[in-house]
């Protein structure tokens, strides 16, 4: 966080001295409203991703904290992430009908050599369409792409082509959003999600893959409840659901994947009262993820809550009081320094102490209550020779997506906005990347950011 420069006052100048004094006096006599209450800055980078090989590229460091680091670490290690297409002038069209000709043809076979083909063509498409919008350059061979990847996906050759595989087929759905898909994908995912023989890193995977194919899979009101139900049982259960008992990273996932599909759910509030359990029984977990996620998703339900009262004239009937979360807030964030060592101590407050800033002041996530005074006091004073307390500028949001050239595209305001591109960074792994989806793909805009495109439409018509 930026730190204003203070200058040292010099040995022997008792006039400033004086001067400083006096200054202070005559604030002190001022009728002023209460500063912004400060809570602890504990380093608020947000490390609440899901993102072990994610890269902001211009934006603040995200050091990756949960859902899929093993799994964005596994893609990442494959060279998926080379920023060569970054900085090309030209989407490389040629290169992604080659890659969909290949994924068409595949073999069967899992030999050495074609494991080796196959994981090359992935990791090339993969880095294609994270970089670049081909909607609809790839809506019509899509149904034979989600074939071959969900072939893949249930027998894979080796652990890094299943992942690769679910990782084109995440990417696939965000490109070309398509209607019927999310029946199609379901089953395979969940599938893998509730296997004992799979891994923890690839159900994580398979938990945001299916996060993703409800929204741009458009599956129904139903089918949507039902996911939620499905992983609010994985969260009430310690993973036991899922086969994965105790696992913290899977655990963590489902929550973040909760939230995610939450936003995009209309009628929430029974299903989210129900969740909120949960969520209070997740805040005693041992796994700082678990317990960042799960207080993170409590910010979230109380700001749909506040929503729906602005929108509907009723709240949501939320049986948890705010103030008593809080106060437990506030009570394991000050453990977690004690317990967990210094830096996962840091980690924790940081995260806890965005949830309570939600909670008390209605803020969205990474709101700095800091600031600067808008004058500067040891280059001058304001109206009557002294400076007013209640000029004061707070840092606020301070999540932003960059682009590739280090503009600011998008600004996160909300825990809604928040989970969102959260997610988008799971899959985009890049700012710049997550920045060019939004500029250029009107179906994620539409689905993940309605208000959003009805502004531009405003703006328009004017």
């Amino acid at each position: 966080m930026a730190k204003g420069h203070s200058k040292e006052p010099v040995a022997g100048k008792t006039t400033s001295n004086r001067k400083l004094r006096r200054l202070a006096h005559q604030e002190s006599e001022l009728p002023t409203k209460p500063r912004p209450r400060k809570l602890p800055e504990v380093d608020r980078s947000d490390n609440d991703d899901l993102d072990g090989g994610y890269s902001t590229d211009n934006t603040f460091s995200h050091s990756g904290d949960d859902d899929c680091d093993d799994c964005d670490t596994s893609i990442s290690s494959l060279g998926v992430g080379s920023v060569s297409l970054l900085e090309s002038e030209e989407p490389p069209v040629n290169n992604l009908n080659d890659c969909i000709a290949s994924i068409q043809e595949f073999k069967r076979a899992n030999n050495p050599k074609n494991i080796a083909e196959r994981t090359k063509t992935l990791t090339k498409y993969a880095q294609i369409l994270r970089a670049f919008y081909f909607g609809r350059e790839i809506s019509s061979t899509f149904p034979a792409i989600r074939r071959t990847l969900l072939r893949l996906i249930t027998s894979p050759g080796n652990l890094d082509e299943q992942l690769l595989a679910l990782k084109c087929l995440g990417l696939t759905m965000l490109s070309c959003a398509t209607a019927g898909v999310y029946d199609e994908v379901q089953q395979t995912l969940k599938r893998i999600c509730q296997d004992d023989a799979t891994r923890p890193d690839v159900k994580s995977l398979a938990l945001v893959v299916l996060g993703v194919a409800v929204v741009f899979g458009y599956a129904g009101d139903e089918d949507r409840s039902e996911v939620l139900e499905f992983l609010t049982e994985a969260i009430e259960s310690d993973g036991s659901t899922l086969e994965a008992t105790d696992s913290g990273s899977v655990v963590a996932t489902a929550l973040r994947v909760w939230g995610f599909v939450a936003c995009q759910y209309r009628d929430l509030e029974e299903i989210a009262v129900q969740a909120m359990d949960a969520f209070i029984d997740q805040l005693d977990s041992t796994d700082i993820d678990v317990e960042s996620r799960a207080a993170f998703n409590i910010a979230l339900v109380f700001e749909a809550s506040r929503n729906a009262a602005e929108q509907h004239g009723k709240a949501f009937n939320i049986r948890q009081d705010p103030k008593d979360i809080v106060k437990e807030l506030k009570g394991l964030a000050q453990q977690s320094k004690n317990v967990v060592g210094r830096k996962n101590g840091r980690e924790v407050a940081t995260r806890l102490g965005d949830v309570i800033v939600g909670l008390e002041l209605g803020y969205g996530p990474n709101y700095s209550t800091a600031g600067r005074p808008l004058q500067n006091p040891h280059t001058g004073v304001g109206k009557g020779g002294f400076l007013d307390p209640r000029d004061f500028k707070e840092f606020g949001y301070r999540d932003k997506v960059i682009d590739k050239d280090g503009e600011v595209t998008f600004t996160v305001t909300t825990w809604a906005e928040s989970v969102k591109i959260k997610i988008l960074r799971t899959l985009l792994l890049r700012d710049a990347y997550v920045a060019t989806h939004l500029e250029e793909n009107p179906e994620l805009r539409e689905e993940l950011f309605p208000e959003d495109d009805e502004d531009d439409d405003d703006e328009d018509d004017d």
